[in-house]
């Protein structure tokens, strides 16, 4: 089965799958690569988060690390703040970083057909979906007013007074009635109570590493079953045309009984591992529509099979 893309673009929580430092492919510049299970969405008009654990959204990060005069990225700052790693060597981000819990941006690349939706920034687990600041915990405060307890002294003593003159309104029987009745839970209330139990951070992490570790292991069976089912049926068949000859990749040798499950299994073989199935077929089916006669998939011999296979993984395959 293959992981469609999410469709809403956005704030996501996710946990790591695996995680690797390499260089770019181009610039050669240092990157640190994400896979991520996408879990829950950040629905802004509503201001919450919805679990889409369901929908089996499995993304990569490619954060590059230091630009090309050795400046620190945005990238390289969030890195530090959500892993604590210290930009001291990459030993951290090359040790084992699955089931790290973090927040992570989507958006839309027009420019990238390979990858139409990418991970545009990451952030803590905690931190405020909407772009603020981070809230402060229990701890953080007494600091702070521990810090800077000499500005209260003054507002204190003003408050005691205050409080001291104040006197309480009495509240009629009617209004203490009317609290207790808003106090008292009611029978819908008790029963969700009874029937959720709430799991700990700690719980809600395992659960969420098993069911991410069975999808890896799921997505993986699914891969092999793909590419040892063959090239996909005929998509269509249009009036036959005279045969168009194609000529092979410089510097490759191509098989005088090439076809289509050559074509295929040899793309399998080879496409990116990032590239999941889906997109493999639209490739697929986008270089037959260009590349055989009329579309014909029938009309293609050896060497327009070898011309597909070269058309696909130049913008699929591994070294893309």
């Amino acid at each position: 089965m293959s992981r469609s893309l999410p469709e809403y673009m956005g704030v996501y929580k996710a946990m790591v799958l695996s995680n690797v430092v390499e260089p770019t492919k181009k610039s050669k510049l240092p990157q640190l690569k994400l896979r991520v299970f996408l879990t829950e969405f950040y629905d802004e008009k509503e201001g919450e988060w919805l679990d889409v654990s369901e929908e089996k959204y499995v993304m990569t990060a490619f954060l590059v690390l230091y630009d090309k005069e050795d400046n620190e990225t945005m990238n390289h700052q969030q890195v530090c703040k959500v892993f604590g790693w210290d930009g001291c060597g990459f030993d951290l981000l090359c040790g084992d970083l699955e089931g790290h819990e973090l927040q992570v941006r989507l958006k839309e690349n027009e420019d990238n057909e390979k990858y139409p939706v990418e991970i545009s920034w990451i952030d803590e687990i905690d931190a405020d979906p909407q772009g603020g600041f981070k809230k402060a915990s229990a701890e953080d405060i007494r600091d702070l007013n521990a810090q800077f307890s000499h500005l209260f002294k003054a507002k204190k003593a003003g408050a005691k007074k205050a409080a001291a003159s104040a006197k309480p309104k009495k509240q009629t029987a009617a209004a203490k009635k009317k609290a207790a009745a808003a106090e008292e839970p009611t029978e819908e209330q008790t029963a969700g109570a009874e029937e959720t139990e709430e799991l700990t951070p700690a719980q809600k992490k395992a659960a969420l590493l098993a069911k991410s570790n069975r999808l890896r292991k799921e997505e993986e069976k699914e891969r092999a079953e793909a590419e040892k089912a063959g090239p996909p049926a005929k998509k269509k068949k249009k009036a036959a045309a005279t045969k168009k000859k194609t000529a092979p990749a410089d510097g490759d040798t191509m098989p005088d009984d090439f076809d289509k499950r050559s074509a295929w299994f040899t793309i399998a073989e080879n496409r990116d591992p990032e590239c999941n199935d889906e997109q493999m077929k639209a490739e697929w089916d986008a270089a037959i529509e260009e590349l055989a006669p009329e579309g014909d998939e029938d009309l293609l011999d050896a060497e327009g099979w070898w011309k597909v296979k070269n058309a696909v993984l130049a913008n699929i395959g591994k070294d893309a």
